[in-house]
């Protein structure tokens, strides 16, 4: 097995975990229609994760992306955090090698990305995570977490 499909489990096994974790958590805290509507706009991403580590950058990306801007009715801020900061120590226990490649794929899919909020969440992805040192600028934050425009063909 390649390094980057090592990645590509990784990340997988991140979104799927963080998904059956916000389903353990009340109602009140974490939004069941919320997450059921995540999970609707990006099955195609979840149906073809397995294809390679492209398409588990951007799945990934769109978690963090959704986890970071929605709003505390979805899922409240500390549930998040707690989420978010998960996610960064596993990024953080990578191999330096896996890291580069992870910024490596991310600025990739920002450099053909037509949508501007997506291509900003796929640029401040890294340094959000502190995978990114040699920035010496913060990258533009994304705006609201929008859905996929464009869903691939069947």
């Amino acid at each position: 097995m390649s390094s980057d499909d090592d990645l590509a489990g990784m990340l997988r096994a991140q979104v799927f975990d963080v998904l059956e974790w916000l389903g353990d958590y009340p109602a009140e805290q974490v939004d069941p229609a919320a997450v059921a509507a995540f999970r609707r706009s990006n099955d195609w991403l979840i149906e073809r994760a397995p294809a390679g580590l492209p398409l588990a950058v951007g799945l990934f990306n769109d978690l963090i992306w959704w986890l970071d801007a929605c709003p505390d009715e979805d899922v409240e801020e500390y549930v998040a955090v707690k989420l978010l900061e998960s996610v960064a120590y596993e990024l953080g226990e990578l191999p330096a090698a896996q890291q580069r490649r992870f910024v490596e794929v991310a600025a990739e899919l920002a450099g053909v990305e037509r949508h501007d909020d997506r291509r900003a969440a796929l640029l401040y992805l890294p340094y959000g995570f502190g995978l990114a040192p040699e920035q010496n600028e913060e990258p533009e934050q994304p705006g609201p977490w929008a859905p996929a425009p464009v869903r691939p063909e069947k």
